[in-house]
């Protein structure tokens, strides 16, 4: 009876191990390693976060989205980003460095909103 004992607990341990590492992959956000990544992934968690967003969205239209959903991140920053982004891909200035930590904490929130 001893054995049987052991056996459901090894089951359970690695039953809730694995349940564990699938929505630690499920949660995780891949740090991007330039701003062109960086905006991709907001782009990704943004249609996965709003699946009724137009497509052709502006980011204006989704920072004021992502904003009504997570009001609580320092959206100054995030804006700020996104404006130092946009110089770059539509007004032809200098490649931009890979945004601050309130990005990173947008994506991150943007994938648990549903």
């Amino acid at each position: 009876m001893d054995l049987d004992y052991e056996i459901a607990l090894n089951v359970l341990v690695y039953a809730s191990l694995a349940v564990g590492l699938v929505q630690w992959r499920k949660q995780r956000v891949l740090l991007p390693s330039d701003a062109v990544q960086a905006f991709q992934l907001l782009e990704t968690n943004l249609k996965r976060a709003f699946p009724d967003i137009t497509e052709g969205f502006t980011w204006r239209e989704a920072v004021s989205r992502a904003r009504n959903a997570k009001p609580d991140l320092e959206w100054d920053k995030i804006e700020q980003d996104v404006n130092v982004y946009e110089a770059y891909r539509y007004g032809g200035a200098a490649a931009p460095p890979v945004p601050g930590n309130e990005f990173t904490t947008l994506l991150r929130a943007l994938r648990r909103v549903r």
